[in-house]
C-alpha cells in the first residue's frame, strides 16, 4: 500500500515538473532564478543554422555575461569585454518564464545604448542556458551560455 501511495506521488510530481524548456531539464530542483544567476561565457552562436562564434569572437563582441537578481524584483545583466566600460542592462522574464525581455544598455561613457530584444529559453540548467530570437532581419539566432562561476 505505502509503495502504492510513493508511486503516485512520484507520478504526480513528474506531471507537474514537465520539462518547460525544448532542450530541459525534465526535472529541477532548483528555481529558474537560481539557475539564471551567475557569470555566463558564450560557447555556441550560430545565425540561421551556421556557427558564427569564431567571427563574434574576433570581433570583440563576445565576453562575460553576468545575470544578477537584485532585491528579489531587479533584474541586471552585466556585460564584460575586456578593455571596455562595462555595460549594464537589464533583464525580465516573459510570461510563464518561456522567454527573456532584456532592456536598453547602459554604459558610463555613452549612457543609453542599444535596443530591447526578447530570446525564447531553449535550455535553462544550473550549468548552460540556450537562448533563440528571430529579432534582426528575421535571422535565426542561436547562443547557448556556459556558467562560469
Amino acid at each position: 500500500m505505502i509503495r502504492s501511495i510513493f508511486y503516485i506521488l512520484i507520478c504526480i510530481f513528474i506531471s507537474f515538473s514537465c520539462k518547460k524548456y525544448e532542450e530541459g531539464p525534465l526535472v529541477s530542483f532548483r528555481t529558474k532564478n537560481k539557475r539564471i544567476q551567475g557569470s555566463y561565457n558564450i560557447n555556441e552562436f550560430k545565425v540561421n543554422g551556421e556557427d558564427k562564434l569564431i567571427e563574434l569572437q574576433s570581433s570583440g563582441a563576445d565576453g562575460t555575461y553576468e545575470f544578477l537578481i537584485v532585491d528579489g524584483d531587479n533584474y541586471i545583466i552585466n556585460k564584460y569585454i575586456k578593455g571596455m566600460d562595462p555595460i549594464r542592462s537589464t533583464w525580465r522574464w516573459g510570461e510563464k518564464k518561456e522567454y527573456i525581455a532584456f532592456g536598453p544598455k547602459h554604459t558610463p561613457t555613452y549612457g543609453v545604448i542599444g535596443y530591447s530584444a526578447t530570446w525564447t529559453i531553449l535550455k535553462l540548467t544550473d550549468k548552460e542556458m540556450k537562448l533563440h530570437s528571430n529579432f534582426i532581419d528575421d535571422k535565426s539566432y542561436i547562443v547557448n551560455f556556459k556558467k562560469i562561476k
